[in-house]
């Protein structure tokens, strides 16, 4: 699996050295020839249309995230979803110096984004912790993978507005933790790995999924003789089942931020089809379907909300290497995006004038992504070319002409 992620992380890296001369292609350029000398230079604005929007599906890895997510909730326009959260508590080193007496208690302490709430914020949401009954590791944990789970519930809690919770957990529990947390051995680290399998945060109702915080998530020691101890995450993922996902509603295609839906399509960028080589700015537009999303997330509870949106990425990426391109930071132009905005605009002027002679690079394609891929479930509806008139995807060309 790491193998796979170098394999596409180098390929990410010459993609990137190839369009290294025109990355400002993200900024406005400005307009090039605006002190024109020739009182007959002029400006032509032409609109092309852009078709063959496709959605693409892929599996990518939600492990070792800024965020990892834990709920369920039932969409009406992108389906009925249930995230379950996988936590492993880290191992301070042999040497140290904390002692965990055996009367010691643990409790699991949650950071919770209340502002990305994804579902009836006004809801109480409920959870069980669940020993995990497998190996696995965050670095190569795909989004849609099951897991396996034994019938030990560690402990429970319910979140309606709150900002944290801690949560008292098994003694049985803490004891098996504290037997690795006292070995000296040399194979202590190994066997940790191998046999402590962590918990999973499975939700119990269908209310909200919520987007727990990283870095404020930690496993409290609290011990009668010794100073409380805290001990982040050793290894978070999460999985997360879509089901009864209706069709994209005519006109349209789905993104989702877990890269679950992308949007592959061509551009032609040559002469032949811009019409001149005198580029001056090149916009992609493209329109999101505000009306069907405000529609939708209305019938489930007037207290019901997706997450903000961050924006949309326009990537060049090779197939083969989709989706761990579009997961990274690398994008060839963005624009930020809110639930109220309707139009993006991309400028690939810089991009344009780049490749007007030489063409897109031989293999690669276009992809619109919602960004970024952090570990919070998001969604959003855009048009395609099948959209009624005015919201098309479309290329606007601005050109300097000499009469």
């Amino acid at each position: 699996m790491r193998s796979v992620q170098s394999g596409a992380a180098l390929s990410a890296l010459i993609l990137t050295v190839f369009l290294l001369p025109f990355l400002t292609g993200c900024e406005d350029p400005g307009l090039v020839g605006s002190d024109f000398t020739n009182a007959n230079t002029t400006l032509r604005v032409d609109t092309l249309e852009v078709d063959g929007l496709t959605t693409i599906q892929t599996d990518n890895f939600s492990g070792q995230l800024f965020f990892f997510s834990a709920g369920q909730f039932s969409d009406p326009l992108f389906g009925d979803m249930t995230a379950t959260a996988l936590v492993k508590p880290s191992l301070p080193s042999a040497t140290s110096d904390d002692v965990m007496d055996r009367d010691a208690t643990m409790k699991l302490k949650l950071s919770i984004d209340q502002n990305r709430v994804y579902g009836d914020t006004s809801a109480a949401a409920s959870f069980d912790l669940v020993r995990i009954d497998q190996i696995w590791r965050g670095r190569a944990w795909k989004i849609s993978e099951p897991i396996s789970l034994t019938q030990d519930v560690v402990g429970s809690f319910t979140v309606t507005d709150q900002d944290t919770v801690e949560v008292p957990l098994d003694d049985n529990w803490v004891q098996d933790y504290r037997n690795f947390f006292i070995r000296e051995d040399a194979q202590r680290d190994s066997v940790y790995r191998v046999d402590f399998h962590g918990l999973a945060i499975v939700p119990r109702n269908n209310a909200k999924i919520l987007g727990f915080e990283r870095g404020g998530t930690e496993f409290i020691i609290e011990n009668v003789l010794a100073d409380t101890l805290s001990q982040g995450l050793n290894d978070w993922a999460y999985s997360l089942q879509r089901t009864n996902v209706p069709a994209a509603p005519a006109g349209t295609n789905i993104l989702h931020s877990t890269l679950e839906n992308i949007v592959q399509f061509d551009m032609d960028l040559t002469r032949e089809n811009l019409g001149t080589v005198n580029i001056s700015k090149v916009e992609l537009v493209i329109s999101q379907d505000r009306e069907t999303l405000a529609n939708t997330i209305g019938q489930v509870s007037t207290s019901a909300v997706r997450p903000p949106l961050n924006g949309i990425n326009l990537s060049l990426a090779d197939p083969r290497d989709v989706p761990i391109v579009l997961s990274s930071s690398f994008a060839l132009s963005s624009d930020s995006l809110t639930a109220d905005d309707e139009v993006l605009r991309f400028n690939i002027t810089t991009f344009t004038n780049s490749v007007l002679l030489s063409g897109v690079p031989e293999q690669q394609r276009f992809y619109l992504s919602l960004q970024p891929a952090n570990g919070l479930i998001r969604s959003s509806l855009i048009y395609n070319s099948n959209a009624p008139a005015g919201k098309k995807p479309k290329l606007i060309i601005t050109s300097i002409q000499s009469e």
